[in-house]
């Protein structure tokens, strides 16, 4: 339980630091203080697309934006997998 408190922690920590840019609301971050229940799969999926819609945006500025459509699908398709 201790290194899972650990990883909750530092994750809170990540999405509290960068959720300006992450655009997650605020109310979002409470389900990370309760360390007694594993995160929804609602919860879990925002973060990881916030995430995603960063590098995309990031892939926007560097590439074509043909190559950033066919990566954020390819993502996309991904998530939905997990």
């Amino acid at each position: 339980m201790g290194q899972e408190c650990a990883d909750s922690n530092q994750l809170r920590e990540y999405i509290a630091r960068f959720r300006p840019v992450l655009s997650v609301p605020e109310r979002s971050l409470g389900p990370l203080d309760d360390f007694d229940r594993f995160l929804s799969e609602a919860t879990v999926r925002l973060f990881a697309g916030a995430m995603l819609d960063i590098v995309r945006e990031e892939l926007e500025v560097n590439s074509g934006e043909e190559e950033v459509s066919q990566s954020c699908l390819h993502a996309k398709h991904a998530e939905t997998m997990i």
